[in-house]
């Protein structure tokens, strides 16, 4: 191995011990600290000096001065956590004793929900964040929508590698304001500063923490035996799952590898979920010398044939991006992910915010708007070819230049239409396929509301 910009001093091989990865984790630790010490005081000043650069941060007639999160949104819980993770962050929020007068920026109909006109005035309980405060650039960063412009007049813009956008309002499904204009009627100013997320959650008449857990309530309405699959090959997307379901109360067995290779899965399960992996790594698992015996293998074809019985027994199965190849494959579904086998030349959207149209009769789309913003990282568009067995819930964008929310996508039109979001029926059971991450990374809020009704359904 030859040094690399970001490895410049590559291990030369031989014996390597558990306290030699300590050892590197206690040189890089008394590095911080030493850095720390020897400049606190050049660190110290330059954090200050950087917040009251913000605060003298010059504007002009039209620019935003703040956000505003109206009252009256129907998504407390997503309201309070939004709140929550910005004041967490040492950003200044509001919220707003008596009503303002407010004039939005003219560009909320493309960065934020949907379009509407100021109404005379914005009533009390909504919240305001400023962007003359300290961590001004920190608001702009989670709020503003991110847009990759071309770095050379008339070449092609550069690609970014990893996720490109992370617009939060958008992921949680809040809507958020842009405001240019700010006047008050005559009287005393009242706005008082929100310390934290239980003064939200005061405020919106929610649950507060007592005992030190999540003071989330579970929304499934009805007991549901609910399963996730955990693999011994490590998934990151089936952790944030489990966070998911702890963080709103819902409860779940883990389901390993041999506990599917068992079978009799309808009689202990109603709803097994299988996170974002691809489908040799849920079959095959880890290689047989990679691990203990009992650590390998996967579910293999004999699990693949008991999470069908499961389904054809009146089982739910629910799939989202990588895990749907499996039940499409496998189970002979009539859906097609039309993305397979492009080549990242012609489509590439490595982390992004997509817009998608919501079929708000359907069960599934219970407590959702017509029109969502759903997170997509190079995920799947399906194509369903029969009807009769297959219902589309959710589509992305009708229009390809209305595909795109917030971040990076080459190929919208491969998109354009394509259904986001499926429901298919298999014996006497049902399968659910994401195209999208709808809990990527414990911040699409607004897309949780799919997982609990596949859930509850």
């Amino acid at each position: 191995m030859s040094p690399l910009t970001n490895f410049p001093d590559p291990w030369p091989g031989g014996e390597w011990r558990a306290r030699d990865i300590l050892n590197l984790e206690m040189v890089s630790t008394r590095a911080v600290l030493s850095l720390a010490a020897k400049y606190r005081e050049r660190y110290l000043r330059n954090f200050y000096e950087l917040g009251v650069r913000a605060l003298d941060w010059p504007t002009k007639d039209g620019d935003v001065l703040a956000y505003i999160i109206p009252a009256g949104q129907g998504r407390d819980e997503s309201v309070a956590k939004l709140v929550g993770l910005l004041v967490e962050q040492g950003v200044e929020v509001y919220r707003m004793d008596r009503e303002l007068h407010l004039t939005l920026a003219p560009t909320r109909g493309t960065v934020y929900n949907d379009e509407k006109d100021s109404p005379p005035e914005w009533p009390t309980g909504s919240y305001l964040i400023f962007l003359k405060q300290p961590y001004r650039t920190n608001v702009q960063a989670l709020f503003e929508k991110q847009i990759y412009p071309d770095r050379i007049s008339g070449g092609a813009p550069e690609r970014p590698y990893d996720v490109a956008g992370w617009t939060l309002p958008m992921q949680m499904g809040v809507e958020a304001l842009p405001v240019q204009s700010i006047r008050e009627t005559e009287g005393e100013r009242r706005l008082t500063l929100i310390r934290e997320e239980s003064d939200v959650r005061r405020d919106l008449s929610l649950k507060l923490k007592s005992d030190g857990g999540s003071p989330v309530q579970n929304p499934v309405a009805r007991p549901v035996r609910l399963a996730l699959y955990r693999s011994w090959t490590a998934s990151m997307d089936e952790g944030w799952t489990r966070w998911l379901f702890d963080t709103f109360n819902v409860p779940y067995t883990s389901l390993r590898d041999a506990d599917v290779r068992a079978g009799s899965l309808r009689a202990k399960f109603d709803v097994i979920v299988l996170p974002s992996m691809r489908m040799r790594e849920i079959v095959e698992g880890r290689a047989k010398d990679t691990a203990p015996p009992e650590l390998t293998g996967g579910i293999t074809d004999a699990g693949v044939e008991n999470l069908r019985r499961f389904v054809e027994d009146g089982g739910t199965l629910v799939c989202w991006d990588e895990s749907t190849e499996l039940a499409i494959k496998r189970f002979n579904l009539p859906v097609r992910n039309v993305l397979e086998g492009l080549k990242p030349s012609d489509f590439y959207c490595p982390g992004s915010v997509l817009r998608v149209e919501v079929d708000t009769a359907h069960p599934l789309a219970r407590g959702l708007p017509r029109l969502a913003d759903a997170y997509f990282v190079n995920s799947a568009a399906f194509e369903v070819a029969d009807s009769a067995r297959a219902r589309v819930v959710a589509r992305y964008a009708a229009r390809k230049e209305d595909v795109l929310r917030s971040g990076w996508l080459l190929g919208a039109q491969y998109l354009a239409g394509r259904a986001a979001l499926v429901e298919t029926s298999l014996g006497k059971g049902r399968i659910v396929l994401f195209g999208f991450r709808p809990q990527h990374r414990g911040q699409t809020w607004g897309t949780f509301p799919f997982v609990f009704n596949a859930i509850s359904e």
